[in-house]
């Protein structure tokens, strides 16, 4: 079968608006319209004298011989709509080709020509970012929905725009401008990407107001800020005063605070100033007592209790679960801390925690009773506590002890152990701590 390649040119605007065969007549996969599948009707059954291929440029990821098997049309044989709709289908899925058409014409004594229009798939070759790139190369790569190597596609560069843009606004740049530029390689099929970013003079504070509920001190609220008025404005610096005034709050008791730009940002495009109303509701009061224990407010801010920001039961033991593992961490490896709280669901006025620090210890010795099967040494490698040295008094924390008990149930439990149980108990001798941990293995079943 004859068959032909020839290159043809299409002028048109932007990158792949000029490579557009929309004003062609024919069957195309973008637009399988009824006037298209009409227009190719009219040469259902004639015979095909020829089939030929135009490209826009080079074809060469597939050969020729392997583009004509994908063709559901044979010369010399009737022309189908149907087999001319396999064959866009065909060669669209081999993912080398942005568009492909099928087109036929009137040629001599009845018969037609066919014409497959191929428009090639480009690929990125480079990716460059140019102009003041304020908020750092590194930041704006990581906006980037598409990448060297991958098909070129309008929307992924009209989307990276889009979140730049939206970036440098939230930085407070609200006149950023990012213009594209493309740089196409014809003989490889290959385009460079240029994004020149313009961000423009980054917005002003010009006024910060406080709407507060209640008798909280604006003095103190303002002091955890550090937007200002005059100063420059970032929607993400803004989220980190908002989460620091919570946090604030919630250490003083309002726990469920809630903090927000009422009617957001309000931004003059003229002046490039932005204008804040903080409306601070710090709601219900509740009193946290630490017994035993003293804490500095860089420490409480630490906690789930006020960083998470609500009484709930699990924040109340993780932030029991933290106070007490900081003690053991440092010498108090008896340690035990107590919570005294209303039911989770009711109303909660009131929160206790009571701390029993325990005089300093040191791990003297870690043993193992009831194992028959494995040897001491064999289970001592897998602990994470660890005995006392000449430097340090040991590492234990209940964390890490019913890690352990794990870790030696999981090691019987695959050498066939599978009903075994493992408990822990601890004594004490004026400041020496033994760690014993009893075995019952249980049968083993292979």
């Amino acid at each position: 079968m004859h068959t032909s390649f020839r290159l043809f040119l299409i002028f048109g605007v932007g990158f792949y608006s000029c490579l557009s065969l929309g004003e062609l007549r024919g069957f195309s996969l973008y637009a399988i319209a009824a006037e298209q599948s009409s227009d190719l009707a009219v040469y259902q059954d004639k015979e095909i004298a020829e089939i030929e291929f135009l490209s826009d440029g080079p074809v060469t990821r597939i050969s020729e011989e392997d583009l004509m098997k994908l063709v559901h049309l044979v010369k010399g044989e009737p022309f189908s709509v149907s087999n001319a709709e396999a064959t866009v289908k065909e060669l669209y899925s081999t993912g080398l080709f942005h568009d492909v058409q099928v087109q036929a014409e009137t040629a001599r004594q009845d018969r037609i020509s066919v014409r497959i229009l191929l428009i090639r798939k480009y690929r990125v070759a480079e990716i460059s970012l140019e102009g003041n790139l304020e908020l750092g190369e590194q930041r704006l790569q990581r906006e980037l929905t598409f990448r060297q190597g991958e098909p070129y596609s309008d929307s992924a560069v009209e989307e990276t725009i889009s979140r730049l843009i939206e970036l440098y606004q939230n930085e407070g740049y609200y006149q950023a401008r990012i213009e594209p530029s493309f740089s196409r390689n014809n003989e490889k099929a290959t385009v460079d990407v240029t994004l020149g970013v313009e961000p423009g003079e980054r917005a002003q504070v010009r006024r910060l107001e406080l709407d507060i509920e209640g008798n909280l001190e604006e003095s103190q609220i303002r002091s955890v800020m550090k937007i200002r008025p005059g100063g420059y404005y970032s929607n993400f610096q803004m989220e980190e005063d908002i989460d620091q005034i919570e946090t604030l709050l919630s250490i003083q008791g309002y726990l469920r605070p809630d903090v927000y730009i009422r009617g957001g940002a309000q931004y003059d495009f003229d002046t490039n100033m932005v204008d804040l109303v903080l409306r601070i509701v710090p709601r219900e009061h509740t009193e946290i007592i630490f017994n035993g224990i003293e804490l500095t407010t860089e420490e409480k801010m630490e906690l789930p209790l006020f960083s998470q920001r609500g009484p709930s039961q699990a924040f109340l033991e993780e932030t029991a679960s933290i106070i007490r593992r900081r003690l053991q961490e440092d010498g108090y490896l008896l340690a035990q801390v107590e919570i005294r709280a209303p039911t989770e669901g009711s109303e909660l006025d009131r929160i206790v925690f009571d701390v029993t620090r325990g005089e300093r210890c040191r791990v003297k010795a870690i043993r193992f009773e009831g194992n028959q099967f494995a040897e001491d040494g064999s289970l001592a490698q897998i602990l994470q506590i660890q005995t006392a040295g000449f430097f340090g008094r040991g590492r234990l924390t209940q964390e890490l002890l019913d890690r352990d008990r794990e870790s030696i149930q999981f090691y019987y439990q695959q050498r066939g152990f599978l009903d075994v149980q493992v408990d822990t108990q601890l004594t004490t001798a004026s400041q020496d701590v033994t760690v014993t941990f009893l075995i019952e293995e249980g049968p083993r079943y292979y």
